[in-house]
């Protein structure tokens, strides 16, 4: 049987708006296939460059590399679209098998990040958009951008289609994911969907619809937490770094409500990070720890966001699957049996093709 996956990653959408109300295509799709009603679970941190990376990979941040929006390689920050994963993703899995892949993402960046450029096709071209790309507020391509590349792909001539709307996310941190701006994006993308699946009409049997998130965010409304002045002070390094730029020698790095610490560092903070103003903290499994501060505040880097996201208050992920494809209802009753992990979604995506 000739097999498609039409996945589609939605950035900051909660869960909970998944519902007849708010996103009434999505809702019927999971009524079709399958949804994990309290959402999947995302790797820690809650950040979207970590998290896609572990969804084209299927393996966490301490396998390919990518553990913040930025990180630290031969002596300086770099982003993470400069490093790539460090492992073998879906695209360069199906390259292997001569399967046709196509990828098209809102946020620039991700084209490195996903290691998309081994996929048959991509948008933007090399990660970089063209002028007189829509943009939304934050810097990424609108999401009308990223439905008329995707409609000038032919998607469903691919194995694998790639979709990341990014809107949601920009209008989350914009305005606050509880804003009435952000309830219309995510009506707007629920119709976006539609058109993404109506491209699938003719193939539908064959074809399984996959709808993440990769986090969702929480209000920013209390005040920033000083943890770059704190750790600094805990480590006796003077002066304490701009936390745009990150510490000169790699040893932390603060995004959103969390916090990113080095190995060295963490083994001179102990476990867990005791600072003042840090709520919690936990280990990643190469020895690394992400610190996270009190619900609603920021860890340091404030451009005066009112959401974001990093800590595991907002690590849950959309997890809706359908389509006309026979796995759609297997592994629809799995995930509404067990949340599934941001790692689980390749391995399937492999197996249906």
């Amino acid at each position: 049987m000739t097999a498609r996956v039409l996945w589609v990653v939605v950035d900051s959408l909660p869960p909970d708006c998944v519902n007849d109300a708010d996103m009434p295509w999505l809702a019927r799709l999971a009524s079709e296939g399958g949804m994990a009603s309290g959402g999947g679970h995302a790797v820690m941190p809650a950040l979207t460059y970590p998290n896609h990376a572990s969804f084209v990979t299927g393996d966490g941040p301490t396998s390919h590399g990518i553990a913040a929006n930025r990180v630290f390689r031969n002596g300086r920050w770099r982003g993470a679209e400069e490093v790539g994963p460090s492992v073998p993703t879906v695209f360069d899995r199906l390259a292997d098998r001569g399967r046709p892949a196509a990828a098209v993402f809102g946020d620039q960046n991700l084209v490195g990040v996903c290691g998309a450029l081994t996929a048959t096709t991509h948008w933007p071209h090399g990660g970089v958009h063209v002028d007189g790309t829509a943009l939304a507020g934050t810097g990424y391509a609108a999401d009308s951008e990223v439905l008329a590349a995707a409609g000038e792909m032919d998607l469903p001539a691919h194995a694998l289609a790639f979709v990341q709307f990014d809107e949601t996310d920009s209008v989350s941190h914009i305005h606050g994911p509880r804003s009435r701006e952000a309830g219309e994006t995510v009506r707007a993308v629920d119709s976006g969907l539609a058109r993404l699946a109506d491209a699938y009409s003719d193939v539908w049997g064959e074809t399984l619809v996959i709808v993440v998130s990769d986090h969702l965010q929480e209000p920013i409304e209390g005040e920033s937490v000083p943890f770059d002045e704190l750790i600094a002070s805990a480590l006796c390094v003077d002066p304490p770094p701009n936390p745009y730029e990150g510490d000169a020698a790699g040893r932390w790095r603060t995004d959103g409500t969390v916090a990113w610490i080095s190995r060295e560092a963490r083994s001179e903070l102990g476990d867990p990070v005791r600072l003042p103003g840090v709520e919690g903290s936990g280990l990643l499994g190469d020895g690394t720890a992400v610190a996270w501060g009190p619900e609603g505040s920021l860890l340091g880097l404030d451009w005066g966001q009112r959401g974001d996201h990093g800590s595991p208050r907002t690590a849950r992920q959309v997890a809706v699957v359908g389509g006309g494809h026979p796995a759609a209802r297997g592994i629809g009753e799995s995930i509404s049996r067990k949340p599934p992990l941001c790692t689980e979604w390749a391995d399937w995506v492999m197996e249906v093709l």
